[in-house]
């Protein structure tokens, strides 16, 4: 495989940047179990991953762990979710419309995503909803690691076509004609399912009018058992 990690093999063991990427989860895990998520770094399935990205995945994987680096630097200071992400979009440089904070209530999870669909940005609600490791989160694409409805998806990148091919124009798509769905977990070892309602997708930018990618507000909540309506993959 490619030597962009610096890896041969598993069996040969690991590169000083791969100790230094799984060293760095495990600083970043202890933070976020700080502020009460019970957030993992790594598992050994995940690092096995890590160490079978080809040259094309490794390079994705960079600009994830570069991206979410960055963010948790400011872990320690940060207040809340909405302070958390105007902190975020400072330090990438993100412009977007600011009518997306009065957007966010508690329970909401927040992300955003380049045009490449790469996760850079997700507050803290993201973890009390979510059971992957770090290192799951940065080595797997969102359908690697979640199942739900096409009529969901379809909406989903009907929104995303409308934002990336119209002029620069901050006002967001509504996404509260998507219905409540189920979001399963497909590998974790918990296999989460949540209920999740879509509210808005906003596009972000940065400087002029160059477009980013997207900010995505919805309402997630674990469900213990599933609910009597049928909300299957619709």
């Amino acid at each position: 495989m490619s030597e962009i990690l610096g890896v041969s093999s598993p069996s040969k063991g690991v590169s000083a940047q791969v100790q230094r990427v799984l060293g760095t989860l495990e600083s970043f895990a202890v933070l976020l179990q700080e502020r009460g998520h019970n957030v993992k770094p790594y598992t050994e399935r995940s690092v096995t991953k890590l160490l079978s990205l080809s040259a094309a995945e490794q390079v994705r994987f960079l600009a994830r762990f570069e991206y979410f680096s960055v963010l948790m630097m400011d872990v320690k200071t940060t207040g809340d979710d909405k302070y958390f992400l105007k902190m975020c979009a400072d330090r990438l440089g993100l412009i977007f419309d600011k009518t997306a904070y009065d957007e966010i209530r508690p329970g909401d999870v927040i992300e955003i995503y380049n045009t490449d669909l790469i996760q850079v940005f997700r507050n803290f609600e993201f973890f009390d909803v979510c059971s992957y490791t770090l290192l799951d989160l940065l080595t797997n694409e969102f359908y690697e690691l979640y199942e739900r409805g096409q009529l969901i998806n379809q909406g989903l990148f009907s929104a995303i076509t409308a934002l990336s091919t119209r002029p620069y124009n901050m006002e967001a798509v509504d996404l509260m004609n998507l219905p409540q769905h189920l979001l399963q977990e497909k590998f974790s070892v918990d296999q989460l399912r949540s209920l999740v309602q879509f509210k808005k997708m906003y596009p972000v930018y940065t400087w002029p009018q160059n477009f980013f990618g997207y900010l995505v507000v919805q309402h997630g909540e674990v469900l213990k058992e599933l609910p009597k309506e049928t909300l299957a993959f619709i």
